[in-house]
């Protein structure tokens, strides 16, 4: 099984040692990694360089284009330029990766096992941690049974079936939705902490942020039930608490008033809401069982 890497990187001198010395520590280090240096104006791109010398399987990309893009888009057009990059045939897996990540020894021997052990697995990997009190703990906004966008993993397979990744706001949220359409499974170990060294939306603040989930949960056409109630939990889960759920039914309002793209058809987005309504039942039986 071959492993492809790529990692979209905005001015990150700062991490992006730690990430590429993690990643050649690996037991099963990745056979292809590429850095996608996207516009940087800081010391990224010397830094890729002097691990391309350590080590032929780091590459550097450079992005051109210097264009604004909206957050989720923008990332997802960095990962697309590394992608396009190399012979998609050659690779059995695909991870799209942050640079502010610190990655534990045996991430990608189990990352492969898990790939290997069950060939329904479009989606796979561990889950992200962040520093409290000198202690790694999981983060807040991580979900016991959704992969995080900062680590992502496809099987090859499963990638080109949802038609890649969709450069839109919740674009992590959109390819695992796919991914199960197309009846692949998703597997989260939340045993694998890979410490995260920017906590989320730490750059974006969350106004902004919750306003754009807001948005995101119109244009996913949950239906209002379901939209309703992802607004509060957000505000239940997300600090600051009840203000977070409040700013973002705020931007699934705008969504509403400015008619959104939707970004499922009518059909996937029956299909999506079935889940979901089935995943809640579960949970509610399992609850009660105990």
């Amino acid at each position: 099984m071959k492993i492809l890497v790529i990692i979209p990187a905005y001015n990150e001198e700062k991490f992006l040692p730690g990430l590429l010395g993690s990643l050649l520590s690996q037991e099963r280090v990745p056979d292809q990694m590429l850095v996608v240096d996207d516009g940087s104006t800081d010391g990224t791109a010397g830094i890729v360089k002097a691990f391309e010398q350590k080590s032929e399987r780091v590459r550097l990309i450079q992005n051109v284009e210097k264009k604004p893009r909206e957050v989720g888009a923008k990332v997802v057009q960095a990962f697309l330029l590394g992608y396009n990059s190399v012979k998609a045939a050659d690779f059995d897996v695909v991870c799209k990766i942050d640079a502010d990540l610190i990655f534990p020894v045996d991430y990608f021997k189990r990352l492969e096992e898990m790939f290997i052990e069950n060939p329904k697995v479009g989606l796979a990997g561990g889950t992200c941690a962040i520093e409290v009190g000198g202690e790694w703990i999981r983060e807040p906004v991580s979900n016991k049974s959704f992969l995080r966008g900062p680590i992502k993993a496809y099987r090859m397979e499963c990638y080109q079936q949802m038609g890649g990744l969709t450069p839109v706001m919740g674009w992590d949220t959109i390819d695992q939705i796919k991914a199960k359409l197309h009846g692949w499974a998703v597997e989260v170990d939340n045993s694998l902490l890979v410490k995260h060294l920017r906590p989320t939306n730490t750059e974006t603040g969350w106004v902004k942020i919750n306003i754009k989930n807001g948005k995101a949960i119109y244009q996913y056409r949950y239906g209002l039930v379901i939209s309703l109630y992802s607004c509060l939990k957000r505000g239940w889960k997300h600090k600051p608490y009840f203000l977070s759920g409040l700013v973002t039914l705020y931007g699934f309002i705008l969504g509403w008033t400015k008619r959104l793209p939707f970004h499922f058809t009518k059909e996937e987005a029956q299909l999506v809401r079935k889940q979901i309504w089935g995943q809640r039942v579960k949970k509610y039986h399992n609850v009660n069982k105990k």
